[in-house]
């Protein structure tokens, strides 16, 4: 997994902890919850980009 990867995974996860414990009332919360949406966005874009930068499995490629 690249590195950038793996950082956003915790960065999402770290946001996630902060929004759970902090509870429905807290002043940050709207701003965890889009910085969290916008975490899982990056991470979505960057999880496609390198799936696409990845090698065409043999069993997939076509015989001609």
């Amino acid at each position: 997994m690249p590195d950038r990867l793996a950082d956003l995974y915790e960065l999402e996860r770290d946001l996630r902890d902060a929004i759970a414990t902090a509870g429905p009332d807290h002043p940050n919360r709207a701003i965890w919850l889009q910085a969290r949406r916008n975490v899982l966005t990056e991470m979505q874009t960057h999880r496609r980009e390198y799936s696409a930068a990845q090698p065409t499995p043999i069993s997939q490629r076509s015989a001609a």
